[in-house]
């Protein structure tokens, strides 16, 4: 079976279950992010909205997009998938928080920190699909620069799930430049990635998550060379060298092949952090999927769909 047939196969049967969902977040008119341990609090999130904008995404029209073809179509769709599967996760997760018939036993502290997780993973799904606008125009430094917003973002809900201290860390509010400053140093990136190196490093027999964490570093070192305008970055991106030698300005996009190669990194890291996320959820606070009914099953088999997609992807 070829690979274009392979994920059609499995969009199918995803989106058998979809509409299911859809119709569930339409009947909960509401949802409130309560006990926040900061002056916010947020009130009548509309979850028609979500369901409706997660629908555009996934069955848009591709008009005023670069033409896709062959692998790049397949990556894009991929990373499709996988902007749905934490959108239902965040859907998922936060069910416990507020929502009296899932009868999950929670303390005050373990919902506080969850709500705050959920702050974070709201911002990634946004990232990731302000990085999909972005590659669909070719326009892969944008793109880089909002990816390592996503890098760290993700590191940042992981690690306030994982480590105590740092939790404390991130939710301490500062009135001064010195305050901000001791924080800074407490969870600035370098320290959060260890945070999840060192959570993870027991659970390493194949080294498939020591191979991870050096991919990552040079993804965030090219990300970074993005976000800082650096030399190398500025000219690689700005131009396109073609196959007939000749070079040009990239004004109308980077040329597919190098859209494709920035679809398959992001992939292999959404991926893998999913990985962690569910690993750290069901492990360290019992957020086993049976206990959400048909939501928990919904959930498992988008996971698995988007899993396979993956292995398809970086064959």
């Amino acid at each position: 079976m070829s690979k274009k047939k392979e994920i059609k196969k499995l969009r199918k049967k995803l989106q058998k279950n979809v509409d299911r969902l859809l119709k569930s977040l339409v009947e909960v008119k509401t949802k409130e992010l309560n006990s926040l341990n900061f002056d916010i609090k947020i009130e009548e999130v509309n979850l028609i909205e979500d369901a409706n904008e997660m629908v555009e995404l996934l069955y848009n029209n591709k008009e005023n997009t670069k033409k896709l073809n062959g692998e790049l179509y397949l990556s894009k769709k991929v990373f499709e998938l996988l902007i749905y599967e934490y959108f239902v996760l965040q859907y998922l997760i936060s069910q416990p928080t507020w929502q009296e018939k899932i009868k999950i036993d929670l303390t005050s502290e373990t919902k506080i920190r969850l709500n705050n997780f959920l702050l974070l993973l709201n911002n990634q799904i946004n990232g990731l699909k302000s990085i999909l606008l972005l590659l669909e125009k070719g326009l892969t430094q944008s793109s880089d620069v909002l990816f390592r917003n996503f890098m760290e973002t993700s590191e940042k809900g992981l690690a306030i799930l994982i480590d105590d201290e740092y939790y404390k860390a991130y939710t301490t509010q500062t009135t001064s430049h010195e305050e901000s400053l001791e924080i800074w140093n407490k969870t600035k990136p370098s320290k959060t990635c260890k945070i999840i190196e060192r959570r993870f490093k027991n659970l390493d027999k194949n080294q498939f998550y020591e191979t991870f964490f050096k991919l990552r570093k040079d993804f965030y070192s090219q990300t970074s060379k993005a976000v800082h305008a650096e030399l190398h970055s500025t000219v690689t991106q700005s131009l396109n060298f073609n196959k007939n030698d000749t070079v040009n300005l990239s004004f109308g996009g980077k040329e597919d092949d190098m859209v494709n190669q920035a679809f398959q990194n992001y992939i292999l890291y959404i991926k893998t952090m999913s990985q962690k996320m569910l690993i750290v959820l069901v492990s360290d606070y019992k957020l086993n999927m049976n206990k959400f009914g048909e939501d928990g099953m919904h959930y498992t088999l988008v996971y698995k769909v988007t899993e396979e997609a993956f292995k398809l992807c970086l064959k």
